[in-house]
Order: C-alpha cells, then structure tokens, then sequence
C-alpha cells in the first residue's frame, strides 16, 4: 500500500492534480482511494460528479470520498 498527499494553499490546483494521479493510477491498475477533505465538493466538480460521506464508485479502481469531520465530531458528543 501507498499513500500519497497531494497538498499546498487554494488556489494551486492540488485538487485537480490529485485527481489527474488518482485516475491515471486507477487506469493502470491500482485500486486507488482519493480522500477528499474540503468542505466544498471540489473532487466531485473537477471528476464530475457529487461526493460525499459515503465512498463513491467513479471508475474500475477508483473510489472518491468525502468523509464529514464534522458529522463524526457531533455523534462522538452525543
């Protein structure tokens, strides 16, 4: 298993760069994982499609998910 983090500030295509290496590795055979954390579906415009708290199938291989911080925070209070 391999993690790979794509990061840097808003604004540099981290997004879209992430998403290029997660298809392309998809593509040539490895079951990728791409983690999303901005609050706002910005894998979901760039792929195509929405994200959200439950993993979402794109391609053979590929999987895009979007977990909610937020939602586990508030169940862990209650």
């Amino acid at each position: 298993m391999r993690t790979l983090l794509i990061t840097g500030p808003g604004g540099t295509g981290r997004t879209t760069v992430a998403a290029a290496t997660a298809l392309t590795a998809a593509r040539e055979g490895t079951r990728t994982l791409l983690l999303g954390t901005d609050r706002d579906d910005t894998l979901g415009a760039v792929l195509g499609l929405r994200t959200g708290p439950a993993p979402t199938p794109v391609e053979p291989g590929l999987t895009v998910w979007r977990p909610d911080a937020a939602q586990g925070f508030r169940d862990g209070l209650a």
